[in-house]
């Protein structure tokens, strides 16, 4: 007897449910195929359900077996829902603790309907305290909260780590914490005891990753007063907030251990972020984290050893992002509200009266802006295209001409290159020149206007940069469009006189082929020309 036959043999007599195993999963394998016809899905369906009928019990803990009732709730009928949720319905908690189990417990939670997905909840009722800490149910309990409690059921699951009385004496009210506790001030010091005691024992990186957690840290934070009692569990969280920072309730919860952490827990949470810098820049909530740290880190040298450093590497990534250049222009140009919503601003100033920082606010910024700005000015060199072509990327590139300290003569040499290629009115190889392009033609205007104050501060010139890079003829090529006219318009309201002087040389007897344009840049220019 060969190998395979032996242990064939062997299962047949050691396992009574052997036949049953074998004929099921030959229909499963047909039955889980996705190009089945809705009529050979209820046949099998069918077949399946005489097979394992009276036998769910014993077939759901097998790791082979547990698939084929799982593939049943999701394709059968409610007929065959119904059944199996009434044979299995006592074996919950047993199922959601299981291996393989728990996955139908979340199909029943998918599938089945609005009776069947009630009394899921209210079997984990009385033990969610547990359940959470439990290496296979914790992942049944964050599908429940996360994907399918509605907010009574979601505070429900909450206030079991509020105490004992909360769920002995359950109203059938929903309310929140703050609402609790402002209704009965003096319960406070025994619910946040009761909260402290429970999120200390959720440090571990499988279960710390729940949303569910994220909101029993965010509570308390919310609701701490004493120094004592936030410093501990900051301590506890300091170096695994990596794995809480992907959701909103995490991010806050990160904030707060920043705002009120000492420069030692600082210390330990930027390096726990180290080697996950460019990730965290593409997160909707997890940026803000990065923001904090640049708001309230006194030890900047630190921060750009540790956080900042990792940035520049991948610069170019970053500011490509939706969120990514939200870092960088933070960095050049804080809290601005061209760039940042009010209620961002808001949520960060909750920290700027933190009991930590001793730096000033502005000494902070200027030294972070000398940091990022040549890495910066340099990402417009090394990546001058995109930089100025691009809609959302040519806001970053305006706000670090504005911010950005140093020379930023090649950044500016890399634009007037760009621009002194050839031109052609209209699309050319399916693109527009830069000058007609709507966001360079922005980022040249910006720039130019920006001359008059260069003269001021007696640095290099764009407006002259760019005449002196110019072929002869190319400037009369540039006025036949509109927006190239705006473009001699804007240079010549710089009231620089070499630019000035340079631009009505070039333009000698364009006068008459203004006249016969009929876009508005060339009725200006005419104007400025008299």
């Amino acid at each position: 007897m060969k190998k395979k036959e032996r242990k064939t043999f062997r299962r047949q007599h050691t396992n009574k449910h052997f036949d049953i195993a074998l004929k099921s999963k030959q229909i499963w394998e047909e039955l889980r195929k996705q190009d089945l016809s809705s009529a050979d899905r209820e046949k099998l369906c069918a077949q399946l359900w005489n097979i394992v009928k009276g036998e769910a019990k014993q077939l759901i803990f097998a790791h082979d077996t547990a698939r084929v009732i799982e593939c049943l709730e999701q394709y059968g009928s409610n007929v065959y829902r119904n059944a199996l949720f009434e044979e299995l319905k006592g074996n919950i908690l047993d199922m959601a603790k299981s291996k393989y189990a728990k996955f139908f417990v979340k199909k029943i939670v998918k599938y089945g309907n609005k009776a069947q997905r009630n009394a899921v909840f209210q079997s984990f009722r009385g033990y969610v305290t547990k359940l959470v800490k439990h290496n296979q149910a914790a992942d049944v309990i964050e599908f429940c909260y996360n994907e399918f409690a509605n907010a009574t059921q979601r505070q429900a699951m909450v206030e079991e780590f509020y105490g004992p009385s909360f769920l002995l004496f359950k109203t059938e009210e929903c309310r929140t914490l703050g609402q609790v506790l402002s209704a009965e001030p003096s319960r406070k010091d025994a619910v946040l005891a009761h909260l402290k005691e429970h999120i200390l024992q959720l440090t571990e990186k499988n279960v710390l990753q729940n949303s569910i957690v994220h909101r029993l840290f965010f509570d308390f934070f919310t609701h701490a007063t004493t120094d004592k009692d936030r410093s501990e569990v900051i301590e506890a969280l300091r170096e695994v907030l990596v794995h809480i920072i992907h959701t909103r309730e995490g991010t806050k919860v990160a904030m707060h251990c920043i705002w009120f952490g000492t420069a030692k827990d600082r210390k330990h949470i930027m390096k726990s972020l180290k080697g996950h810098v460019e990730r965290i820049c593409g997160e909707e909530h997890a940026h803000l984290v990065l923001l904090t740290l640049f708001d309230v880190v006194d030890d900047t040298v630190l921060l750009f050893k540790i956080v900042i450093s990792e940035l520049i590497k991948s610069l170019k990534t970053i500011a490509n992002g939706q969120y990514g250049r939200k870092v960088l222009l933070y960095l050049l140009s804080r809290r601005d509200p061209v760039f940042f919503h009010p209620d961002v601003v808001k949520l960060l100033q909750e920290g700027d009266k933190n009991p930590t920082s001793k730096k000033d606010v502005i000494t902070r910024a200027d030294e972070l802006r000398k940091m990022i700005s040549e890495p910066a000015l340099n990402l417009i060199v090394d990546h001058t295209k995109e930089a100025v072509l691009e809609k959302s990327a040519c806001l970053v590139t305006l706000s670090i001409f504005q911010h950005a300290e140093g020379d930023q003569t090649s950044a500016m040499e890399a634009i007037v290159s760009l621009c002194a290629m050839p031109f052609k009115c209209g699309k050319s190889e399916g693109s527009f020149h830069i000058v007609e392009h709507p966001a360079g033609h922005m980022v040249i205007k910006k720039l130019i206007q920006a001359d008059k104050s260069r003269s001021e501060r007696e640095q290099n010139i764009f407006s002259e940069m760019l005449l002196e890079k110019l072929s002869d003829g190319v400037l009369k090529s540039w006025v036949t469009c509109n927006r190239g006219a705006f473009i001699v318009v804007a240079m010549l309201d710089t009231e620089i006189p070499s630019v000035v002087e340079k631009i009505k040389t070039q333009l000698t007897g364009i006068k008459k082929t203004l006249k016969q344009c009929d876009f508005k840049g060339a009725e200006i220019l005419l104007t400025k020309l008299a």
